[in-house]
């Protein structure tokens, strides 16, 4: 009689092949420069006033070259004037209209009226995003977050998604836990409103992740499948990451969804290959898994080819095929180094073979 040796865990499970995922979105400028010079400029002396027109005179003619001169030389020459800090966010706008951010920052930071801070706040933001500054996204655009849309221009819409994305972002880049939870919920919370607006489409791409993060599969899944149907040129990577995510609550379906990343035959098409398998695995549909493993094995390498190596094993032993079983668990037997649960199993499985197959020279290796 045959000694059947004991496994650890009926099926181990095997880990996804996951991937880091940001789709990159070309994010149009949130501002266009002022058109006209506030008629609130009230200055007390001539010479003052003279510079004024100046400046409205260059900005008529759309010399905002000049304009940039004018502001700089009236700063200087009336460093205590009223209407500094006004000139102040008409420079820092134009900075950010040439896209010269750190410029228009060093602007808005001179401003000392909380009227006129409150007014250029969106576009300060703005510059933040742009030089991919999210703490300070966060740390100066939330005390704004209770400011009613009308103060800020009715660019509240605005404001929340720069605030959103900066929570967004640091919780992508945090390897802790805790903190990458408690950013994403903060995120989600401004985000959800935002999904009808001019943001829609970075507002449903962010939520999707921070569902993932939050473990919100089924709503991830939905935005990704929703998404890949609006932009076909993104399809494969969002139908993936929509497989991702159904994997974790729906592996079947999950499947579906990876069979159709194949089919796409693009880029992603040998991880959702393996993925498929491994969920092949786990569901125990082990007729699946040696149907389909020759044409991803074909194209592994490394750790890749020593999981295949044991999940195809595994699965001609469940088979009662315990020669080919024998086979691939040898090659998986040979390729590891270090101890694990899943190499007892495989060392437990191969003596089964042997036993099964009268393979002494097997076991006895």
């Amino acid at each position: 009689m045959y000694r059947n040796y004991k496994l650890n865990s009926p099926f181990s499970k095997i880990p996804l092949l996951l991937c880091s995922f940001m789709l990159t979105v070309g994010m149009e400028p949130l501002f266009s420069a002022t058109q006209e010079i506030p008629s609130t400029l009230e200055v007390k002396t001539e010479e003052e006033a003279f510079l004024v027109r100046r400046i409205a005179e260059f900005w008529k003619d759309r010399d905002y070259l000049l304009v940039k001169r004018q502001i700089h030389t009236f700063l200087e020459k009336f460093p205590n004037s009223p209407i500094n800090d006004q000139l102040r966010g008409i420079l820092g706008d134009l900075y950010l209209q040439e896209k010269k951010y750190q410029e228009a920052l060093d602007a808005y930071a001179k401003i000392t009226d909380a009227h006129v801070a409150e007014k250029v706040i969106v576009n300060r933001l703005q510059c933040y995003y742009e030089l991919n500054n999210y703490a300070a996204i966060y740390k100066e655009g939330r005390p704004y977050l209770a400011v009613s849309s009308k103060k800020l221009g009715n660019r509240k819409e605005e404001l929340n998604f720069l605030v959103a994305e900066s929570m967004f972002r640091m919780a992508l880049e945090t390897s802790d836990q805790t903190i990458k939870q408690d950013y994403a919920a903060q995120a989600k919370s401004l985000y959800e409103p935002l999904i009808t607006s001019n943001f829609s489409r970075h507002t449903k791409l962010a939520l999707a992740e921070i569902y993932h993060i939050l473990k919100q599969y089924e709503k991830a899944a939905v935005l990704y499948i929703d998404l890949a149907s609006q932009y076909p040129e993104q399809k494969e990577d969002l139908l993936n990451q929509a497989a991702l995510s159904q994997a974790e609550y729906d592996p079947q379906l999950a499947i579906v969804t990876f069979s159709e990343v194949i089919n796409l035959k693009g880029k992603k098409e040998n991880d959702a290959a393996m993925n498929r398998l491994i969920l092949f695995f786990q569901e125990e549909d082990f007729a699946e898994v040696i149907k389909y493993y020759p044409e991803v094995m074909s194209k592994a390498t490394g750790t890749k080819k020593q999981t295949l190596d044991y999940i195809v094993g595994r699965s001609y032993y469940a088979q009662q095929d315990y020669k080919h079983s024998s086979e691939f668990l040898g090659r998986y037997i040979s390729s590891q180094t270090g101890s694990s649960s899943q190499l007892k199993n495989a060392l437990l499985m191969q003596l089964n073979c042997a036993q099964q197959t009268e393979n002494h020279a097997v076991s006895d290796s």
